[in-house]
């Protein structure tokens, strides 16, 4: 926004251009000037030029150079200095360059000479020997002390200051409200303000408040491109009249119509631009500190993003006000806002003013091309000569862009070294120094070099985001130190980590190395290796990048190869990576020492009658074991690991504590339903002996629960890994977690069966409880994909045809005796599964056959449902055999498992109830009467619209009750089913 400051305007009369400056004149309604009793005005032998177009200002003497803004024709500018065709000039508090061809010399009106006599510091300032940060500090002028006015230069002004005459920076000085008389002009001719009042235009939406502040009350917003009438003016903001009202408005948000005259002020001078808010934002979570360092106490945290306020500066240090408080920040991790283009909340201040930039210099090693673009294709602008300094502007990969001698161009990086760079005067004269073991973060790849130069030899590239330590500093190179190298890099591409935190990983993941593994700088085998990890040692996952790992090792942070890593900590042998002397390692085919008593206050310190299925059942898990041959103790432990104390849903409303069919596209569905506890346990007892801790059977790892190990792509390393874990749980840990529960049971020093001969007797595999589920008669399902459809018999049975001769066993496995063998081609009755074992009835046998020498006939019906047709889904069996309701007609299909039933198809309206009993009303609200109640676990038949979608109303579906009455329930208290 610019500034609306009193200022030389030229006024055209009878041909004649005039100088007027708006601070002195007061139109009171006759035909001449007269001249206001004021304060001095600044001396100055300042030329004025006025435009002759509108005219760019540029930010260098060359119309390559970015364009500060847009002049517009007959504006007045201050003449600065000349560089051949350009001058550079100030327009309204910028600075710049302007092409000579479009400016007149303005015809000034003859100006009092008045000087003025005060100036007052508005922060400790260096008096310098020259108008030049590059000038020599005379003395170090302290707040609030008062300077005499000689001169100005530039933004520069002469001052004496007590006995010392030299120069301060204008920026950090204001005028003292002394008065003086003004010698009078001479008036060339008179002159008429044609307006009577002065008229402004609204730059943005603006509100119009009661007083001159933000804290005034808005009496209304006046819309963007309105018109207001001026009345006076108090600081950066003006009374103006709009629409019948009188207020205030901040006057950065308004510019003057063509024909108002400027308003006019008390104070004549020209006025101080308004503080405007700086705001920065947080680049990550920031301390707010109590003193600018980080051994101040910490006020609060500003999260990453929010907003602070700028107040002022020490070093590296920003004071900055945040929700209330007002503290100390480090400004490396604080962006500037890009300036408001509105105002927010009609605030006057809502531009943002970017901190300060320090100028760096770079100095050529070499005769060097400037040229046009970041790239060797580009123009050839000048040639730099070796030795000479160039100015930094800004960085596209291995080019800098700079400036040298009036022209902005690109130069390879490679040819320059840092100098030391010139500072812009600021208020504090010191700059917070490094202090040493401070850690730094690169911005870039960066060389790390022998000495602090760019003709140091390299010792290494430190790759962008990695840590060094900061020792000492040279200009602006750093020595640090990475890894066990000690070298120089520039500070340029380095930011301060955030204060008080080291880097920590959420969730931190541990590795182990299984051979000797080289820790190299980056994810490549051509990447510097900074040193060797030995075997079997830890290291900490931080990120991944295809194969690569990288992780820290003792302080270090590199990549290495993830194909020598193990997830998980071990033992310094890693091919061992469990103990011997425990339960993961004990023989689970033993008998047990543990009590009923102990298992059932185990669980009663867990779980009450009312939650748990297992509450005071310890005597069937001693039954069962010593039926089967396996150890209680380890028995009762599986059973709680699985079931959460016998409290799962499944448990509770399947009896199933072992999770048996529970997929996870259908866990309550797919479930296995068994009819009691007992049966249950009975069940895995028995098939765990037949399976796992049969030495015979292919799942045979060891008679231990063990453990599995995985790499660190989670494969699992076969020669680490053992036991039960191996096989039967994806969790590396399940091992441990269910000995973890035996050793809560009965300590691991007083278990008998550690030193006891296993019982090795193998029983046959058990089958699933002849069991099923039965859903509502209205239950409605879509095909997605050709689902056929057998007949059966009254039993669930589906029809199968032997692919070979097959023998008919006694049991579930090849230990069961043959019962008879039947030939190639014959239809046998399928009954129920174990495993890859079919229970089958032929000739009016029943036994076992395995599931890979039978496949499924169309005897009976060769009916299929297509893709997009719709069923009713009536029942489903334990052995994922399906009843289903088809154009009128029963059939059953086992085209599929539950595993993966979405594929084929997904049901619109099945629910059941999650909650211990469910009221179902006449409407849609608790306040309706009660129709009906639901058990829990039960399922239920949800009503659908004539799209087949369920009918809902503020969150309650519609239901329909097996005795055909409808009803509402809250969606709160059920679960959908198989409606993927």
């Amino acid at each position: 926004m610019q500034n609306q400051k009193a200022s030389h305007k030229p006024l055209v009369y009878k041909g004649t251009t005039l100088l007027l400056s708006a601070g002195f004149i007061l139109y009171s309604g006759d035909t001449s000037l007269k001249l206001l009793d004021t304060k001095k005005a600044e001396a100055s032998s300042v030329t004025y030029y006025e435009t002759t177009s509108n005219l760019n200002l540029r930010v260098s003497n060359s119309t390559k150079s970015t364009v500060l803004l847009t002049i517009p024709k007959g504006e007045k500018i201050s003449y600065l200095a000349k560089s051949g065709s350009w001058f550079k000039v100030k327009f309204n508090n910028r600075t710049g360059w302007v092409n000579n061809k479009y400016v007149k010399k303005a015809e000034n009106i003859t100006s009092s000479k008045a000087i003025v006599s005060g100036y007052q510091t508005t922060a400790n300032l260096n008096l310098r020997s020259k108008a030049s940060t590059n000038g020599k500090i005379l003395k170090t002028i302290p707040k609030g002390k008062t300077l005499t006015y000689i001169s100005t230069s530039g933004s520069w002004i002469k001052v004496k200051y007590q006995t010392t005459t030299g120069w301060v920076s204008s920026d950090y000085v204001k005028k003292i409200n002394e008065k003086a008389k003004v010698e009078p002009a001479a008036v060339v001719k008179s002159a008429v303000v044609t307006s009577s009042s002065s008229a402004y235009t609204t730059k943005a939406n603006l509100n119009l408040r009661s007083s001159a502040s933000t804290k005034g009350a808005i009496l209304t917003t006046i819309p963007k491109g309105k018109s207001v009438t001026y009345v006076s003016k108090s600081g950066s903001w003006f009374k103006v009249k709009y629409g019948g009202k009188t207020g205030w408005v901040s006057s950065s948000y308004l510019k003057a119509n063509s024909a108002a005259a400027k308003p006019t002020s008390s104070t004549p001078s020209a006025v101080a631009k308004p503080q405007q808010e700086v705001t920065y934002q947080a680049t990550a979570n920031l301390n707010l500190r109590s003193s600018s360092s980080t051994k101040g106490s910490i006020l609060t945290t500003i999260p990453k993003g929010k907003s602070v306020t700028y107040v002022s500066k020490s070093g590296s240090w920003f004071k900055v006000k945040f929700s209330g408080k007002t503290g100390w920040v480090s400004s490396s991790y604080l962006k500037a806002n890009s300036a408001a283009a509105k105002p927010t909340n009609g605030t006057g201040t809502p531009s943002t003013v970017a901190k300060p930039q320090q100028e760096v210099k770079y100095q050529a090693t070499a005769n060097l091309n400037l040229r046009s673009s970041a790239s060797t294709k580009g123009s050839i602008l000048t040639t730099i000569p070796k030795g000479k300094s160039v100015t930094y502007v800004s960085k596209s990969g291995s080019w800098f862009k700079v400036k040298f001698s009036g022209k902005t161009g690109w130069v390879s990086s490679s040819y320059l070294k840092g100098v030391t760079p010139v500072k812009n005067e600021s208020p504090s004269p010191s700059v917070e120094k490094p202090k040493a073991n401070l850690t730094y973060q690169t911005t870039a790849k960066l060389n790390l070099r022998t000495e602090a130069s760019t003709q140091g030899s390299v010792l290494m590239l430190i790759p962008k985001g990695e840590k060094v330590t900061y020792l000492s500093k040279n200009s602006f190179w750093f020595k640090v130190k990475y890894g066990n190298k000690t070298g120089w890099v520039s500070s340029e591409f380095l930011k301060e980590t955030t204060e008080d935190k080291k880097e920590e990983v959420k969730n931190k993941e541990i590795y182990t190395t299984t051979a000797n593994l080289k820790f190299r700088i980056s994810g490549s085998t051509s990447a510097t290796v900074i040193t060797t990890i030995p075997k079997g040692k830890q290291v900490t996952y931080l990120s991944k990048k295809g194969s690569w790992y990288k992780v820290s090792f003792n302080s270090l942070t590199g990549w290495v190869n993830s194909s020598y890593l193990v997830k998980g900590a071990s033992t310094s042998d890693s091919s061992n990576p469990i103990s011997l002397d425990s339960y993961v390692t004990m023989d689970l085919r033993t008998n047990s020492s543990v009590t009923a008593a102990q298992i059932n206050t185990y669980i009663a310190k867990n779980a009450t009658s009312s939650n748990s299925v297992l509450y005071n059942r310890g005597s069937i898990f001693i039954d069962a074991a010593n039926k089967y041959g396996v150890n209680a103790l380890y028995l009762a432990a599986h059973a709680i690991h699985e079931s959460n104390f016998g409290k799962s849903t499944i448990s509770l409303a399947k009896n199933n504590l072992f999770g048996y069919g529970a997929y996870d596209a259908a866990p309550f569905v797919g479930a296995v339903k068994f009819n009691t506890i007992k049966s249950n346990i009975e069940f895995i007892a028995q098939m765990m002996k037949a399976t796992y801790l049969n030495e015979g059977y292919w799942s045979y790892k060891g008679a231990y629960l063990g453990s599995t190990v995985k790499d660190s792509n989670g494969n699992r390393i076969d020669s680490l890994s053992s036991g039960m874990n191996f096989y039967y749980a994806t969790d590396s840990n399940w091992g441990k977690a269910i000995a973890k529960h035996m050793s809560a049971m009965l300590d691991y020093s007083n278990e008998g069966a550690k030193n006891a001969t296993p019982n090795k007797k193998v029983p046959s595999r058990p089958s699933y409880p002849d069991a099923k589920d039965v859903f509502p008669t209205g239950t409605l399902a879509v095909a997605h994909k050709t689902i056929n459809l057998t007949s059966a018999d009254n039993t669930g049975s589906t029809v199968y045809q032997t692919t070979s001769n097959l023998n008919l066993r006694s049991g579930a496995s090849t230990d069961g005796s043959i019962l008879l063998t039947i030939p190639n081609g014959k239809t046998i009755t399928y009954l129920s599964a174990s495993g890859s074992w079919y229970k089958v009835q032929y000739n009016g046998k029943t036994g076992w056959v395995s599931s890979e020498y039978v496949t499924k006939t169309n005897s009976g019906s060769s009916v299929s449902i297509q893709a997009g047709e719709t069923f009713n889904l009536l029942e489903k069996h334990n052995n994922e055999s399906l009843k289903v309701k088809y154009k009128g007609k029963m059939y059953y299909t086992s085209s599929f498992g539950l595993s993966s039933y979405y594929k084929y198809m997904s049901v619109k309206n099945l629910a059941r109830v999650d909650a211990t009993s469910l009221n179902v009303r006449s409407a849609a609200n608790t306040g309706s009467s009660i129709v009906g109640t639901l058990s829990n676990y039960q399922y239920i038949e949800l009503s659908v619209d004539s799209k087949n979608n369920p009918v809902t109303s503020n969150g309650w579906y519609k239901v329909k009750l097996s005795n055909g009455t409808q009803g509402w329930v809250s969606g709160m208290h059920i679960i959908r089913e198989l409606n993927k």
